[in-house]
């Protein structure tokens, strides 16, 4: 999916569309580089990397706040609030 608008953009193809797409990839791909060097090396860590990916970079989807079926919810909520715990 990135790498159509990647090409499209190099040779020129790239439409006004086709941009604000290869700008919101590659922001997208900005974020998960960030989260995973700052999310910390754990289980909690990696699961939230895990479920950033699966909900806004493994399909081509706009809708934001959609997690799988799998997505282990209590641990993703108790990273966000820890005060809770």
């Amino acid at each position: 999916y990135v790498d159509s608008n990647v090409m499209a953009g190099r040779t020129g193809d790239a439409d006004e569309a086709g941009a604000r797409q290869l700008a919101r990839d590659v922001a997208l791909l900005v974020q998960a580089a960030l989260l995973h060097a700052n999310a910390g090396r754990t289980e909690a860590g990696d699961d939230l990397f895990r479920c950033f990916c699966d909900s806004r970079l493994a399909q081509a989807s706009d809708v934001y706040g959609t997690l799988g079926p799998r997505a282990p919810i209590d641990a993703l909520l108790r990273r966000a609030m820890p005060w809770t715990a």
